[in-house]
């Protein structure tokens, strides 16, 4: 009987209470996480800044150089960006002269892929020549020559830059010459508009205010 209450009591003593444990309450931020996240914040804020203020400088840059691309007698316009992209195209050097009776006004044309002809007067610069003419005006060349094409071309190029009268002609031969911007090689020709008479003075693109030309500030021809 003593043996059977001492296992008893063991039993009870072994099996004892059932209740669940106790449970750890959840830890709260401690001020070393509230310093990070201030922190992290006031670096956000700080990059936003200085982002709003990059944005402001490249506005005021864009601002300040559209205006030299409206403006063609802007100071620096020749040298935008600089050595990247290009040197804006100057005024022709004839540009402001007139003369009084009839005129030779030399060209320089190239022939592109397409067939087509172009102006690039701006790549021979002070050597194209405005000369008075004093005797008649010169014939075109024979018919089924490569000269005549050329000057056929050009009299319906022209347009209105030809008045009644004035004749192109071809005045040399043609040569290669690479781009200066692309390096591209193009065959170019000298070739003369002759003038009875001029209507007005040459403009910043050697013409009479039919071309179009960056030195005008048309920016698109470029």
């Amino acid at each position: 009987m003593r043996r059977a209450a001492v296992a008893l009591c063991a039993l009870a003593t072994a099996c004892g209470s059932t209740s669940a444990p106790t449970t750890e309450p959840a830890p709260t931020a401690t001020a070393a996480t509230l310093d990070a996240e201030a922190a992290r914040t006031a670096e956000l804020q700080r990059r936003a800044a200085l982002a709003a203020d990059h944005r402001k400088l490249e506005d005021q840059a864009s601002t300040a150089l559209a205006a030299t691309c409206l403006d063609p007698e802007a100071k620096g316009r020749g040298d935008r960006c600089l050595p990247s992209c290009y040197r804006g195209e100057a005024a022709d050097p004839r540009a402001g002269k007139q003369l009084a009776r009839g005129a030779e006004v030399q060209h320089l044309v190239c022939e592109l892929r397409s067939g087509a002809y172009l102006l690039a007067d701006e790549l021979m610069g002070s050597k194209l020549t405005l000369k008075p003419v004093k005797k008649k005006l010169p014939k075109p060349h024979k018919k089924g020559s490569w000269e005549f094409v050329v000057e056929s071309a050009l009299a319906t190029m022209f347009g209105s830059e030809r008045a009644k009268g004035d004749v192109i002609r071809v005045t040399g031969k043609w040569k290669s010459i690479a781009h200066p911007a692309t390096k591209a090689k193009m065959r170019c020709v000298m070739v003369s508009h002759y003038m009875r008479s001029m209507r007005r003075a040459l403009d910043r693109c050697g013409s009479q205010g039919t071309y179009a030309c960056e030195a005008t500030g048309n920016d698109a021809v470029h």
